[in-house]
């Protein structure tokens, strides 16, 4: 049975926020103690060292459904999401427009062209967890997406791109 893990657009920006200064020698108790105590916290964190090797400036936060690590890897922010069974679900990170399939950019371009381009989200699935990320009551199980906004006349959308460069319509503000 798929488990659904739920986190808001905010997370997404908040790793944009994220300062990108390197932090030294981290250790698994101090890791451990940001995060909520049991032992999937310590196991989320083993996880986490092995799957993100050199990964500094990481932060921990525990929601209801899941272990969120905010960190930096290669000099760029990122978030990782993990169950509460301590399995990786996905990832997220920053990317540039051109990261998106080009189909979908030209129907961005022809759709929006009266918009700014501003953040490109990209999801990154686990296609090992069946784990499905539930955002806003859709549901992106084993599927990579890109997250855009758009902003016009302070009004900012959210288009969402699946994996095969199709557009849907995410959010407003």
């Amino acid at each position: 049975m798929k488990t659904a893990i739920f986190f808001s657009v905010g997370v997404f920006l908040m790793i944009g926020m994220m300062p990108a200064k390197a932090n030294e020698n981290r250790t698994t108790n101090a890791l451990a103690t940001k995060m909520a105590n049991g032992p999937e916290s310590v196991q989320a964190e083993n996880n986490f060292n092995a799957d993100f090797m050199g990964a500094t400036n990481v932060n921990w936060k525990r929601t209801d459904n899941f272990y969120e690590a905010a960190f930096v890897l290669n000099g760029k922010p990122e978030t990782a999401f993990y169950d509460l069974d301590a399995k990786l679900v996905s990832t997220t990170q920053h990317v540039d427009f051109g990261a998106i399939p080009v189909q979908a950019q030209k129907e961005i371009s022809k759709r929006y062209k009266d918009y700014t381009i501003g953040s490109v989200i990209y999801l990154d699935d686990n296609k090992f967890n069946e784990s499905g990320t539930v955002l806003y009551g859709d549901q992106f199980a084993n599927e990579d997406n890109w997250f855009v906004f758009l902003s016009k006349n302070n009004k900012t959308e959210i288009v969402r791109v699946d994996s095969h460069g199709a557009l849907h319509a995410f959010s407003s503000k």
